[in-house]
C-alpha cells in the first residue's frame, strides 16, 4: 500500500505539470490570434482569460494523453535512475503489480479525456465563437454609433476607409457615401460611391449589412491599364462577416459541425448520409463523430508506452527515453492522420480509419508490457530470441529456472 501511494504521488504531479506546460505552449502558439482579439476588443481580464480557455480546451483530448505519457516516463525514469525500481524488483515486485495503482490513475484520466473529447472540445469551439459574436455586437455598435461622424473620414471601418457626408441621428441612413480598402490591405483596391446607404439587419440575427443604392464602383483594369467603372442599383456589404474574418479567419466557418454537441453531431451525420451531394462533408463529419469516441483509447496505449520508456537500465542515458517518447508521439500522430486521410478520401471505411490507430497502438503497448513483465530488465523486448510462448518462444521460463537454480 505504501509503495502504491508513493507511485501515485510521484506520477500525478508530473502529469499535471506537463499538462500545464503544454497548455501554456498552446496559448503561446495562439498569441497572434489572441492579439487580434485584444486589438479589436481592448485589453481587459475578460478578453485575455476567456479566449485562452476557449482556445485551449479543444486541445485537451490531445494534450492529456501526451502529458500522461511524459509524466509516467519522467516518474519511472527518475525511479530507475535512483535505483528504486531495482529495489522493488529485488523485493519481488513485478511490473503487473506496479501497474495496479497506476490502473486507477489511467482510468481516471481516461474518463476525463473521454468527457473532454465528447463534450468539452465542441463546447470550447462554440463558446469561442459565441464570445466573438457578443464582442462583435458591442464593437460594431460602437463603431457605427460613435465612430462614424458626418463629413469625417473613418480610417479603420472594419478594414476600410469610410466617409459619409450626412448621417441620420439613429446612424442607420447615410448620404453621399465613399468606401475603399485602407492602405496596406491585402484586398484588391476598389472604390465605391453611392448617394444613399443604410444599415440593415443586426448582429443577433447574423445579417448585419451596409446597403448602398444607385452608385458606382471603380477598380483598376489590368487589360487596359485604366479604370473599370461599374454602375449598380444595390450593393450589399456583409459587415458581420468582414469583422469575424478579421478575428476568426476565413476558414473557421467551413467546418462548423466541429462545434456541434455530440447528439447534434450524430443527427447531422445521419442527415448528411442521405445527401449524395455532401459525400465529402459526410465522411469528415462521421470521422469526427467516431473519433470523439475512439481517440480517448489512445491515452491507455500512450500511458503504457510512457511506463515502458521510463523503466530503463542505469547505464542507458535519459536522453534515449526522451527521444523514444518524441518518436512515439510523432509515430502515433502520423498513424492517426494517415488513417484519417484514407478514411476521408473514401479509401478506407470510416469506422476502420477511426478505430485502427488506437487498436494497433493498444495491442502493441500491451504486448510490450507483457514482454517487459516476463523478461529480465536488460533483455530487448523485440528480439527474436525473446518471442513469447505463443510465437514458439520460451525464454522467460528457461531464464527464470536457471536463475532459481543459481
Amino acid at each position: 500500500m505504501i509503495v502504491s501511494r508513493y507511485i501515485v504521488k510521484e506520477t500525478v504531479p508530473q502529469f499535471l505539470f506537463t499538462l500545464v506546460v503544454f497548455c501554456s505552449l498552446i496559448a503561446i502558439s495562439q498569441l497572434v490570434r489572441l492579439s487580434e482579439i485584444l486589438l479589436a476588443f481592448g485589453l481587459t481580464a475578460e478578453n485575455i482569460l476567456l479566449p485562452f480557455v476557449y482556445i485551449t480546451v479543444p486541445f485537451l483530448p490531445i494534450l492529456i494523453p501526451i502529458s500522461l505519457l511524459l509524466g509516467l516516463m519522467v516518474t519511472f525514469a527518475k525511479m530507475s535512475e535512483e535505483g528504486e525500481l531495482i529495489a522493488l524488483f529485488a523485493f519481488g515486485y513485478s511490473l503487473r503489480r506496479i501497474l495496479q495503482p497506476l490502473s486507477w490513475v489511467i482510468l481516471s484520466v481516461y474518463l476525463v479525456t473521454f468527457y473532454c473529447s465528447v463534450e468539452l472540445e465542441a463546447w470550447g469551439r462554440r463558446e469561442f465563437v459565441q464570445f466573438i459574436y457578443q464582442k462583435t455586437q458591442m464593437e460594431i455598435d460602437s463603431l457605427i454609433r460613435y465612430k462614424t461622424q458626418p463629413g469625417v473620414f473613418v480610417q479603420d471601418f472594419l478594414g476600410y476607409v469610410f466617409y459619409a457626408e450626412k448621417i441620420a441621428p439613429d446612424h442607420t441612413h447615410y448620404e453621399n457615401v465613399f468606401i475603399t480598402p485602407k492602405k496596406g490591405s491585402s484586398e484588391r483596391y476598389f472604390a465605391m460611391i453611392a448617394p444613399q446607404a443604410e444599415i440593415t439587419g443586426s448582429v443577433e440575427t447574423g445579417d448585419l449589412r451596409m446597403r448602398l443604392y444607385n452608385g458606382f464602383a471603380y477598380s483598376p483594369s489590368v487589360q487596359t491599364n485604366g479604370i473599370t467603372t461599374m454602375r449598380y442599383t444595390k450593393a450589399d456589404i456583409d459587415l458581420l462577416r468582414i469583422f469575424q474574418e478579421q478575428i476568426l479567419g476565413s476558414e473557421e466557418q467551413k467546418d462548423d459541425y466541429r462545434s456541434l454537441p455530440f447528439r447534434e453531431l450524430r443527427a447531422t451525420v445521419k442527415m448528411l448520409s442521405h445527401d449524395p451531394l455532401e459525400v465529402e462533408v459526410y465522411r469528415k463529419a462521421r470521422y469526427l463523430y467516431l473519433s470523439r469516441l475512439a481517440n480517448p483509447f489512445l491515452l491507455i496505449a500512450l500511458a503504457l508506452f510512457g511506463l515502458l520508456l521510463g523503466i530503463q537500465e542505469q547505464r542507458r542515458s535519459n536522453g534515449f527515453s526522451y527521444l523514444a517518447a518524441v518518436c512515439t508521439i510523432i509515430g502515433s500522430f502520423i498513424l492517426v492522420v494517415g488513417c484519417r486521410w484514407y478514411g476521408e478520401k473514401g479509401l478506407l471505411p470510416i469506422s476502420l480509419a477511426v478505430w485502427m490507430p488506437p487498436l494497433i497502438l493498444l495491442t502493441f503497448s500491451v504486448f510490450l508490457v507483457y514482454q517487459k513483465n516476463r523478461l529480465p530488465l536488460s533483455e530487448p523486448l523485440l528480439a527474436w530470441r525473446n518471442r513469447p510462448w505463443f510465437f514458439g518462444g520460451g525464454f522467460a521460463k528457461d531464464s527464470s529456472t536457471s536463475s532459481a537454480k543459481s
